[in-house]
């Protein structure tokens, strides 16, 4: 997600001055505790993310991933990173006193007793290759209930992660399409899911 650094060292995120709006796409994730959304580098998926955060107007942690991701305990640590920089120090908390393969349920016992609206938003999973870290996450996709929200960003779902298109659940898939465009510009179609 886009985010500059404020004087007291946290981040403040907000969409670039110059962006294509796009109410279509944000409608289509609003209606979706879980979504994924893919498409190749460039095409405004940190955008996006941004501006169904402002949409949503509630709390959110966004975790930028890459390569040393793919480790189940850097994951945690980055996820803990997250959590304190929006300040959910409760959810950081439970964090730090857990070990990566216990993390997701503990994370989730938190989470269904927060009383306020969550959104995390992984950003860039494509980083996720390890089955480990992939657990991790399809963890957290099969278990964050309403009023909480998960976005998944990525240039293209890594094998490790395909099986949250079962979390998704074939009937409530919706096919997402970019601005006309951004179409034009490849001769593939980037693509996307929510689940409702």
């Amino acid at each position: 997600m886009l985010g500059t650094m404020t004087p007291d060292g946290g981040v403040r995120f907000g969409l670039p001055p110059f962006h294509v709006a796009r109410p279509r796409l944000v409608a289509e994730l609003l209606g979706s505790s879980l979504a994924v959304v893919e498409a190749a580098a460039g095409y405004g998926k940190s955008v996006l993310a941004s501006e169904y955060r402002d949409a949503l107007a509630i709390a959110c942690a966004s975790v930028p991933l890459g390569p040393p991701d793919d480790d189940a305990a850097v994951l945690v640590s980055s996820l803990t990173r997250s959590f304190r920089s929006a300040n959910l120090s409760d959810l950081a908390s439970v964090l730090a006193v857990t070990e990566p393969a216990e993390w997701a349920e503990r994370f989730l016992d938190a989470l269904s007793v927060l009383e306020q609206p969550l959104l995390v938003v992984l950003d860039d999973a494509h980083s996720l290759v390890s089955d480990q870290a992939a657990a991790v996450v399809l963890r957290l996709a099969s278990g964050v209930a309403a009023p909480h929200r998960m976005l998944v960003t990525a240039r293209a779902l890594p094998p490790s992660l395909e099986p949250i298109r079962d979390v998704l659940g074939a009937a409530s898939i919706a096919l997402l399409t970019w601005p006309l465009t951004l179409m034009k510009r490849a001769s593939w179609r980037p693509r996307s899911w929510a689940a409702r």
